[in-house]
């Protein structure tokens, strides 16, 4: 086997250092502060972003809560509108009703009475005048 020749074992380990520590010099010089410099963005952007989404929560949280008590708003004026038309438009039947009793129907129901008691007036004298014609 060639790699385990004892005349180029010296050279193999030496140009494996060598390769080794200019690998090592490499990633430790140029990559390892790019990845730190990345990682610190990365940490940085999701703190922000953080804020940001807790800042956006409590503002959804506010709007929530605002329209909640816009509806509930909303929904005791209402009940208090319906309410109140329900009373007005009950006085207002109450007494429209009781101005046309008085006024139309007190004559209608008069001439109704009166033609009722001549009906039976009528009645009354042409059964008597027929039982007294018997």
């Amino acid at each position: 086997m060639p790699q385990l020749d004892i005349l180029t074992f010296n050279s193999q380990v030496f140009w494996l250092v060598v390769i080794f520590f200019g690998l090592y010099l490499s990633v430790v010089r140029h990559m390892l502060p790019n990845l730190a410099t990345i990682l610190k963005v990365r940490s940085k952007t999701l703190a922000a972003n953080s804020q940001q989404v807790n800042s956006l929560e409590s503002e959804e949280n506010a709007v929530i809560s605002n329209f909640d008590n816009s509806v509930k708003n909303t929904l005791v004026a209402s009940r208090k509108i319906l309410s109140d038309t329900a009373q007005h438009s009950t006085e207002w039947f109450n007494t429209s009703l009781k101005e046309v009793n008085e006024k139309t129907l007190l004559k209608v129901n008069q001439e109704y009475i009166k033609t009722l008691y001549e009906i039976s007036a009528k009645k009354y004298l042409v059964i008597k005048t027929v039982n007294e014609s018997y």
